[in-house]
């Protein structure tokens, strides 16, 4: 669990951030590698056909441009 004034910070860094990925990466960069390391060690194991689904949503986008 990352503590609550951690993530205050970080959502004030990113609140004038609009693109979804520099958002990630300076979320990503202001977390300290000990709240990430038990994710990083769990591995899934899944049996069966395994599918990727890529989607993106573009705000203010329009089709054929």
């Amino acid at each position: 669990n990352i503590p609550a004034t951690d993530t205050k910070n970080i959502l004030k860094s990113i609140k004038n951030i609009e693109d979804g990925v520099k958002a990630y990466y300076k979320i990503a960069e202001q977390i300290d590698d000990k709240y990430l390391e038990g994710r990083r060690q769990m591995t899934i194991k899944h049996d069966g056909e395994k599918q990727v689904i890529l989607s993106c949503y573009m705000k203010g986008v329009k089709s054929g441009e």
